[in-house]
């Protein structure tokens, strides 16, 4: 705090101290609002990209999820499809009466390319879907036909209002699940530059900060959440990144574009106007 005053010459004249406690406060408890106080209120330079996840905050958001305690009721999927050898994700996003959101993750991933890369990078993918967390298909291409199963497995299941997905890759099931009879209009291109994820980015932070969000301690979805990094334009907006390409992300893609989804499409508290009419005076 004695440094402050060397990069804000104003402090206590038109920078407040107060909000420069509350800023940070902030940063110790975000990766990513770290970048931005240390940039923009002390002049210290950092990298574009920092690890985005406090996974201690991260861990304490964990909680027993039983789906069929789920079963229809309303959610958001997002969906990122990989390229044929890599991982699949799809996060479905339940609101909850608190106030909450909880968090059913699925992931999929070609059998060979997966053994292939745990004996690479170390990845335990093999422990992962033994334990039912990831989905092995066989041979080296991901399996569309299994996916699509699953994901009309899920809307048959849950209230599926709308499915939010990266418009890469996505024709390959596009047209299946319309014929499989999910309605066009509830397939949502959602965009991947700052412009679309900054503000659902930003949401999910406060979620699981907050201890808002609730995750069923998936390995996968942990691992990923442990990658993820925050890309910063100047104008503050966010996206997710990653620093290496063994460094995967999927599934916090999908959880974005799903909560996206649910904080701009979900329901609407009603007016009070509906209840009681216009009081003239």
């Amino acid at each position: 705090e004695n440094c402050w005053i060397k990069a804000n010459p104003n402090l206590d004249i038109t920078v407040s101290r107060k909000d420069m406690h509350r800023m940070c406060k902030k940063a110790i408890e975000s990766p990513s609002a770290q970048n931005n106080f240390l940039v923009k209120k002390l002049n210290i330079w950092t990298t574009q990209k920092v690890k985005w996840i406090n996974l201690t905050k991260w861990d304490a958001c964990k909680e027993r999820i039983d789906e069929v305690d789920l079963v229809g009721k309303l959610c958001y999927g997002g969906i990122d499809l990989s390229s044929n050898t890599d991982i699949t994700a799809n996060v479905m996003v339940f609101p909850m009466e608190s106030g909450r959101f909880a968090v059913v993750p699925r992931f999929w991933i070609p059998a060979e390319n997966a053994r292939e890369r745990e004996n690479r990078d170390g990845v335990p993918y093999t422990s992962w879907a033994k334990a039912g967390y990831i989905k092995m298909t066989e041979g080296n291409v991901i399996d569309y036909d299994i996916v699509m199963a699953d994901i009309m497995a899920d809307c048959e299941k849950f209230g599926i209002d709308s499915i939010a997905f990266d418009r890469w890759q996505f024709e390959a099931i596009r047209q299946r699940l319309v014929n499989e009879g999910v309605p066009e209009d509830k397939m949502i291109s959602f965009g991947q530059g700052f412009a679309s994820m900054s503000a659902p980015m930003n949401e999910l932070e406060k979620l699981y900060l907050s201890e808002k969000l609730i995750h069923n301690d998936n390995p996968v979805l942990n691992w990923m959440a442990s990658n993820v990094a925050a890309r910063m334009d100047p104008a503050g907006n966010i996206k997710p990144d990653k620093e290496k390409s063994t460094e995967k992300i999927d599934g916090i893609v999908s959880l974005i574009m799903a909560l996206g989804l649910a904080i701009t499409t979900g329901p609407k508290k009603p007016s009070i106007y509906e209840d009681r009419g216009i009081i003239s005076i």
